[in-house]
């Protein structure tokens, strides 16, 4: 079988095991029934790093996506409010300014990196 519920064999999909996958084949459950599994190995963690010589694993397709650049674009998006959030978080528990802190730093960074240049 080549592709099912809009995955294909080749298709980057997250699935029942963390990170991100490369389909490499889609065939019924070996143990009876006509469930469907992906095979597929892995490509990198959750986290982007790069996962070399994966074995191949299997899970039931209700649990696989395909990864798309709209599933990307909402990841990002859910990451950015995470992080955004536990920053404020963390500022109204300081009680500081850190927009004026990180202001202050970049603007030393520059400073340095100006003066390594030029002198």
């Amino acid at each position: 079988m080549k592709e099912y519920n809009g995955i294909k064999v080749g298709d980057v999909i997250t699935a029942y095991h963390k990170g991100y996958h490369r389909v490499v084949e889609i065939k019924p459950y070996e143990g009876g029934g006509n469930p469907i599994q992906f095979y597929y190995v892995k490509l990198c963690d959750s986290k982007g790093n790069l996962f070399r010589n994966g074995k191949v694993r299997s899970c039931h397709h209700d649990f696989c996506s395909r990864v798309s650049y709209d599933s990307i674009l909402e990841d990002y998006k859910r990451a950015r409010k995470e992080i955004q959030f536990i920053r404020d978080t963390l500022v109204d528990l300081l009680d500081h300014d850190v927009d004026k802190m990180i202001e202050e730093e970049e603007k030393n960074n520059l400073m340095a990196l100006s003066s390594s240049r030029l002198g």
